[in-house]
């Protein structure tokens, strides 16, 4: 099992999480976030192929909003993003 997020952060150009017991966040950059999103828009999970096109994602693409959703199996980021999609990993 994945080591669950204790604290989510939403930066100009990346997501900032904290991990239990880690003194420094990890920084993942939003457009990657976009381009690896798990979300129906994004991604089909019966045959595990993305569905959006890295080079149609926008530069300027960040997310507005990020809370972790507790869930039985660990924590659950969801992300809304600054073109009104909402998604979660």
């Amino acid at each position: 099992m994945t080591q669950p997020a204790v604290r989510i952060e939403a930066a100009e150009t990346e997501l900032l999480v904290w991990f239990d017991a880690a003194p420094e966040p990890q920084r993942f950059d939003w457009r990657w976030l976009r381009d690896h999103g798990e979300d129906p828009e994004s991604f089909d999970a019966d045959n595990r192929q993305r569905l959006i096109d890295t080079f149609s994602i926008p530069d300027n693409i960040r997310g507005t909003a990020a809370r972790i959703i507790d869930r039985r199996l660990g924590s659950v980021v969801e992300i809304e993003w600054s073109d009104g999609l909402r998604a979660t990993w």
